[in-house]
C-alpha cells in the first residue's frame, strides 16, 4: 500500500507490505502534480519507490517528500492536491494484485487551515489583552 504519512510537520511517501506473504513485483502509479506539493529540493525524489522488485511481509519504505506548508501553500496556485493510485503486484504464491483509490490532500489542508486561523485568533486575543495590561500598569505608574 502506498501512503503519504505526516510526521511533526514533514509528510513521508509510504510502501508497505502489509499482507502475510512477499509482494513481488510491485508496480505503482500515481496521478502527476505531486512535484508541485514538494519543496524544489526534493522535487520528485518519491518515484524511486514506484518499483519494487520485493517486499517482505511488513516492509516499510519511506522517504521524506514535503512538509505541511508546501502542501498548504503549492508552488503552483491551482495545484492539484487529489492524486489516483493504481498498485499492480503478486504475492509469494503468484496470486496478482490490482488496488485502485484515491489520496486527498485537500481536508488536510482544510484542517491545517482552520488550525492556524484559529491559534492566528486566539493570539490577536492574547496581544488584545496584554496591551489592555499595559495600559492599567502605565496608569498606575503614572498616579505614583
Amino acid at each position: 500500500m502506498a501512503s503519504f504519512n505526516k510526521e511533526e510537520n514533514f509528510v513521508y511517501f509510504s510502501v508497505k507490505n502489509y499482507g502475510k506473504r512477499a509482494a513481488l513485483d510491485v508496480e505503482i502509479q500515481m496521478s502527476d502534480g505531486f512535484e508541485y506539493l514538494q519543496f524544489k529540493s526534493v522535487s520528485g525524489n518519491y518515484k524511486h519507490l514506484l518499483k519494487q522488485k520485493f517486499l517482505a511481509p511488513g516492509q516499510e519504505i519511506k522517504n521524506l517528500v514535503s512538509d505541511i506548508s508546501a502542501i498548504i501553500q503549492p508552488r503552483k496556485k491551482d495545484a492539484i492536491k487529489n492524486f489516483d493510485f493504481n498498485i499492480k503486484f503478486s504475492d509469494s504464491d503468484g496470486k496478482k494484485y490490482k488496488i485502485n483509490y484515491q489520496i486527498d490532500f485537500e481536508n488536510q489542508y482544510s484542517e491545517r487551515t482552520i488550525l492556524d486561523e484559529t491559534l492566528i485568533g486566539v493570539m490577536k486575543k492574547i496581544l488584545r489583552q496584554v496591551e489592555e495590561q499595559n495600559k492599567i500598569i502605565k496608569q498606575i505608574i503614572s498616579k505614583s
